[in-house]
């Protein structure tokens, strides 16, 4: 016969046993981990060639044309700006 108690079940929903968790939370992080380091060699032996090209592009940024732009020219203007006051 099944017996259940819900006022347990209730308990442990408020006070979860912390050592549970901190045990359920290791195998999925190392799960996650393995399953992360996994893929990442898959992609990496998949498209090594791809990556290794790459590498030698670059952009010679003398040849652009126009002024050479500068932070404040993208993002505009930094520094405190003190309130006007008019009377």
């Amino acid at each position: 016969m099944l017996c259940i108690n819900l006022q347990s079940i209730m308990c442990e929903v408020e006070h979860p046993n912390l050592s549970t968790l901190f045990t359920e939370y290791i195998i999925i992080y190392t799960y996650l981990y393995f399953l992360l380091k996994a893929t990442q060699a898959k992609i990496t032996f998949a498209y090594r060639d791809y990556l290794l090209r790459q590498t030698k592009h670059k952009s010679n940024e003398k040849k652009r044309q126009g002024a050479v732009k500068t932070y404040s020219d993208i993002f505009g203007m930094e520094g405190s700006f003190r309130q006007l006051e008019f009377d």
